[in-house]
């Protein structure tokens, strides 16, 4: 397979980025789960849902920069972890 097509699939780059971004993530998870991938749906469900809480926590801390640090920074964690556990 290609780049392009590997970078789609179920557990491609693209697929493994996006269900990091707040928000952006429920969607990933939605299409995952309408196309049957079950594990990868709950996957992004629960790394979405991390940087989410991030970023509203640190909005409620510093504003629209504290939720982009607070997303970030717990993206970056949530990343941190699932390379470990590989």
């Amino acid at each position: 397979m290609g780049f392009f097509s590997d970078a789609f699939s179920r557990d491609g780059y693209v697929a493994r980025i996006t269900e990091k971004v707040p928000v952006v993530g429920f969607v990933t998870a939605g299409v995952q789960a309408v196309s049957g991938n079950k594990e990868q749906a709950a996957r992004a469900l629960a790394q979405c849902g991390m940087s989410t809480a991030g970023a509203a926590t640190g909005f409620l801390v510093g504003g629209p920069i504290g939720a982009v640090l607070g997303g970030a920074g717990t993206a970056t964690a949530v990343t941190v972890v699932d390379v470990m556990q590989s």
